[in-house]
């Protein structure tokens, strides 16, 4: 951290768009993008690499950071990016709201702007949530969600049903584990879910990467 910023300011959200001054180095030091000379970026939390977004997370506007990426949080996966360590100096000037549209966002493989965990996890925020309160990992939570497999075909709706569902997080699947924490109440999320935190080879289940849409209605006491 160079300089701290403003800490009455918000700290950037996965669904916020934000306005940077930066430049970017690969691993050998060789300068790969940045902000024009003397100006501003406007850029998407969501189209940032995940180490990149993790790191911004934590930033009031103001700050001025230099920021390390590890290659698995940086551009992996996507030949024509910048491949390797990260360097970034950033420091950010502005931020502000913003939602995505549901039909902006693909559903049968993730866009390479999602967000990732070092799970394999891929996310998109479709509406932000009103909650402050992530569920613990052996919370009760109510939710709305649908799921698709990897093809496109929905095996799985509440809404089709009419009625969201409570269970213990502690009964699902991996992927819904780590998964359902991330959000706060009032939150719309689409997840795509690997196939090894899924249901894996459990014969008469889903196969392969599932995706679900999840709203998260409420954490129970």
């Amino acid at each position: 951290m160079l300089e701290p910023g403003d800490a009455s300011s918000p700290r950037p959200l996965a669904r916020d768009r934000l306005e940077l001054r930066y430049r970017v180095w690969d691993g050998d030091g060789v300068l790969v993008d940045g902000s024009p000379d003397g100006g501003t970026r406007h850029l998407s939390m969501q189209w940032l690499p995940p180490g990149w977004a993790e790191a911004m997370q934590t930033l009031h506007v103001g700050a001025h950071a230099h920021v390390w990426v590890p290659p698995t949080q940086a551009y992996a996966g996507h030949p024509d990016a910048p491949q390797g360590m990260l360097v970034i100096d950033v420091q950010l000037v502005s931020l502000e709201v913003l939602t995505t549209k549901v039909d902006e966002v693909p559903l049968t493989s993730a866009p390479y702007n999602a967000l990732r965990t070092s799970t394999g996890l891929a996310f998109v925020v479709l509406r932000p949530g009103t909650g402050t309160q992530h569920p613990r990992p052996d919370a009760t939570v109510t939710v709305h969600y649908e799921g698709w497999t990897a093809d496109g075909k929905s095996f799985d709706s509440s809404y089709d049903r009419g009625e969201p569902t409570t269970f213990p997080l502690a009964r699902v699947i991996t992927g819904w584990q780590e998964a359902v924490p991330l959000m706060v109440e009032g939150e719309k999320t689409r997840f795509w879910i690997p196939a090894e935190l899924a249901y894996a080879d459990r014969p008469s289940a889903p196969q392969g990467m599932l995706i679900f849409d999840i709203e998260l209605i409420r954490i129970e006491p």
